[in-house]
């Protein structure tokens, strides 16, 4: 329509490099999109310490990342570089699924026995 004023959303993305290639670890970098959800490109070796090492640093207003924040993990390649840490993140990820079932199961459950 001519003549009206569109505003739109901001459309800001954002990279965080989160390992750089070194003795003990791959690159990996962390695309966070203007919705708000993370792309991990590569999760090498050491990848999830460094989601670790985010989580102490957050006090010096860095932002604390979380494994279980990622939505979708892209591999530039098939090779131990690009997917050496990917059982890790997997076992982290089911840890904290299951940590939060146990949660969300025992305050249900605490609801169910107080409301009787």
């Amino acid at each position: 329509i001519i003549g009206t004023a569109h505003h739109y959303p901001s459309m800001t993305s954002s990279i965080r490099i989160l390992t750089t290639s070194s003795l003990d670890s791959s690159p990996s970098l962390l695309l966070v999109s203007p919705n708000g959800s993370k792309t991990l490109i590569n999760c090498g070796e050491g990848c999830q310490r460094s989601f670790l090492e985010s989580s102490s640093t957050s006090a010096a207003g860095v932002g604390t990342l979380r494994v279980s924040s990622v939505n979708r993990i892209c591999l530039t390649h098939i090779g131990h570089d690009a997917l050496g840490g990917l059982p890790g993140m997997i076992l982290t990820t089911a840890d904290v699924a299951e940590a939060a079932a146990i949660e969300f199961k025992q305050s249900n459950a605490k609801r169910s026995y107080s409301s009787m």
